[in-house]
């Protein structure tokens, strides 16, 4: 029976009397093997069997190990395997240079695995050298694919591999099966960068035909990248283009993009070029700020063609979201298009939020259209009340059809609330006052068709005392007392209402609930139309009867809610919402108003309706529906029909179709549908998107998503920015 022992040597007692960089350091070099000898003559060390070599992070399994004190060389041999950083190499012969920490291996054979990898890759190389985590490969093969025969793979002189960082390949070829397509002279997979490094695409657009987009995104190093694109098209033009962008810093980078398009397969006269500028700032982590600058001219440099301006300030409080568009082609029209948005907070608990745009169009025969909005709210708020101001103005114009309209609501529109104030006498009461300045203008053919102009100020006291409770019922009072005065046409009016009223409900079951109302109105003036119409200012004097009925089941719930006035012997409108919830694979709103009577604004019948139906057949399917319509001005609201599905056909088959039809264009606003074969180690997906009228062609590696043939990019963002 062959004795089998194990000897465990620490080389540090060995090496006290070496001397190097290496050693100066204090680091140990640890050996395990089956058998281990040292003879002091040679200064050298070798092991037999199992031998395992530990020295820093870096571990070495080998099947016979040669150590030498004075070169200070490690040479390990058969089914060598090292292990660094989480990555494995295994070769037949390994030679480490303890002093540099390099190291030599022949032939390689290694898994890869990178946290930004969505699996492992595998290198074979004739050699390699290991030099700290990085790895540089002669001869080399590489692929996602784990089948003995990969279905792809790319090939190289040389590669580079750097963890976390890149990947370099010299003199590239990538091979579909036995068959060598592609070649790149240098090509680098970035492996902090999202965007991808190959990028094909095959589709058809309405505008253009069939197309083919080729985009190459090179990375030079961490502060320099870009994109070397063409697109070839059936009768759109042709072009070539180039992307560079800068990294001046972590936080700042600029960009350059030239391009070029021949037009001389479609309807425009002159060839094309595009020079554009960008830059991005994100020294501030509450803002964020881009700037484009893109200029197209012809190639008879006659002043043809146009400028292209966008700034984007992406903040957070306390700084504002800004957007500027501008655009300006001789050709066509001049546009201008604004946009902001910010939102403050002091640390007094006071609120600033405002919103605004303005667009702007002027077409080249001179006519024009320009629209502006804009809304600022203050909020204040002291714990025991709080007020709001808004400021708004919207205005349409439009020089064609000469037709403008503007609806302000100018300073000061307050709003003051005291949620409880108590007085002498009376008790705990609620609060609400409001002030606003409102107008109103229409103007056709240079004729004022509609003008309203006036301010309201609205004051409301409103005190709710509870009388009696026992078991399921219980009685309430609910008194308001209502003061707004107006000032119309430089004329004012006062309007006042006193509301006393008393409230019992019952419940016949926690389901089952009732609220009966008896209450009294008197009222002093009238309310002008314009805030009666916009405000919903008006009352209803004398005494009325209300009457709202609630059911809540477990999937089911509904309300009803009506009224009679005694006085004048009318009913009030019947206000109708009820949703339905069988399971968690649908739900059914419904809400609407039913006027039982004549009144000087609506006739008898349905007002305003509101259905949504949502229904979740199955696991990732979703198929919405929403409708809205007004039975007393025949108008409808929204209209429309989402449907998502997401379907595994086969095993290696699936379906995405997402779709919204619109009613009140009568068309669809999105509707995209994906078939994808899932290849093993890709997926090969085609899309086809209704609405751009444009189909595409992909390929991506599942494995290692920054290497693609085809992606969802729309390559005309890069074109027509």
């Amino acid at each position: 029976m062959k004795l089998r022992w194990v000897v465990w040597i620490f080389v540090l007692l060995f090496l006290f009397l070496w001397h190097g960089p290496a050693m100066a350091k204090g680091e140990p070099v640890t050996l395990k093997a089956d058998r281990v000898e040292y003879e002091d003559h040679s200064r050298q060390l070798e092991a037999w069997g199992h031998v395992q070599v530990v020295y820093k992070d870096i571990t070495i399994y080998a099947e016979h190990a040669l150590l030498d004190r004075d070169l200070k060389m490690l040479v390990a041999t058969g089914n060598v395997q090292v292990e660094q950083g989480g990555d494995s190499i295994q070769g037949e012969r390994f030679i480490y240079d303890i002093r540099t920490e390099q190291g030599w291996l022949t032939p390689v054979f290694t898994e890869v695995t990178d946290s930004r990898m969505d699996g492992p890759a595998y290198f074979n190389a004739e050699s390699g050298l290991v030099k700290g985590d990085d790895l540089f490969l002669k001869n080399s093969s590489f692929t996602s694919c784990d089948l003995a025969e990969p279905h792809y793979r790319f090939t190289a002189e040389r590669v580079e591999y750097y963890p976390e960082e890149r990947i370099v390949f010299h003199n590239m070829w990538y091979w579909e099966g036995k068959y060598r397509l592609l070649y790149f002279p240098y090509f680098v997979i970035s492996l902090k960068e999202e965007d991808s490094i190959f990028d094909v695409k095959v589709g058809y657009e309405t505008d253009t035909g069939w197309y083919l987009y080729v985009g190459y995104n090179y990375y030079v190093n961490a502060k320099n990248k870009g994109t070397i694109y063409t697109k070839i098209t059936q009768w759109g033009g042709d072009g070539i283009g180039i992307k560079h962008t800068t990294k001046v810093s972590e936080t700042v980078e600029w960009y350059q993009d030239f391009f070029y398009k021949d037009n001389s397969d479609n309807y425009r006269l002159y060839n094309e070029y595009k020079l554009a500028l960008g830059y991005k700032n994100l020294t501030n982590p509450k803002m964020k700020w881009n700037v484009d600058l893109e200029n197209w001219y012809t190639d008879d440099f006659r002043g043809s063609g146009y400028s292209n301006v966008v700034i984007n300030l992406e903040g957070t409080s306390p700084y504002p979201n800004l957007r500027l568009t501008y655009k300006n082609d001789k050709d066509e029209a001049e546009t201008l298009n604004f946009g902001e948005s910010w939102f403050y907070e002091t640390k007094s608990k006071v609120r600033i939020s405002t919103s605004g745009a303005w667009y702007y169009r002027k077409e080249t025969d001179g006519d024009f259209n320009d629209n502006f909005s804009y809304n600022m709210n203050v909020t204040k708020d002291w714990g025991w009340s709080n007020a709001t101001l808004r400021v708004s103005n919207n205005q349409t114009r439009n020089s064609y059809s000469r037709f403008n309209t503007s609806d302000t609501n100018y300073l000061p529109d307050v709003t003051f609330n005291i949620p409880k104030w108590t007085l002498p006498l009376i008790g705990e009461i609620v609060y609400n006052g409001q002030f606003t300045n409102y107008e109103y203008i229409a103007i056709t053919d240079n004729q004022v068709t509609a003008d309203y102009k006036g301010q309201r100020f609205a004051n409301k006291f409103t005190k709710s005392v509870k009388l009696w409770e026992k078991n399921d019922m219980s009685l309430s009072t609910n008194n308001q007392l209502i003061y707004r005065y107006y000032w119309v046409d430089g004329a004012g009016s006062d309007f006042a209402g006193l509301i006393e009223g008393i409230n019992f409900q019952k419940r016949f079951s926690p389901a089952l609930s009732t609220v009966v109302g008896i209450n009294y109105t008197a009222k002093h003036g009238e309310v002008p139309d314009m805030f009666i119409t916009r405000f919903g200012d008006n009352l209803t004097d004398g005494g009325a009867v209300t009457n709202s009925w609630s059911l809540r089941l477990k999937t089911f719930n509904v309300n009803l809610n009506s009224g009679y006035n005694l006085t004048y012997q009318t009913f009030n409108p019947l206000y109708i919402s009820a949703s339905w919830n069988p399971d968690a694979k649908g739900s059914f709103s419904f809400s609407s108003v039913y006027y039982i009577e004549e009144d000087r604004y609506y006739h008898r019948g349905l007002g305003y309706t509101t259905l949504y139906f949502l229904y979740l057949p199955k696991d990732k399917w979703r198929i919405n529906i929403g409708v809205n319509y007004d039975f007393q001005t025949d108008v409808w609201g929204e209209r429309y029909l989402e449907m998502s599905v997401i379907e595994q056909l086969a095993q290696n088959w699936h379906i995405r179709l997402s779709a919204r039809y619109s009613g009140l264009v009568g068309d669809f606003s999105v509707l995209n549908f994906d078939l994808t074969y899932h290849w093993h180690c890709r997926d090969v997906i085609f899309s086809y998107d209704y609405v751009e009228g444009t189909y595409n062609l992909q390929i991506n590696f599942k494995a290692f998503p920054q290497a693609k043939i085809g992606t969802n990019m729309d390559a005309t963002e890069l074109l027509y920015q």
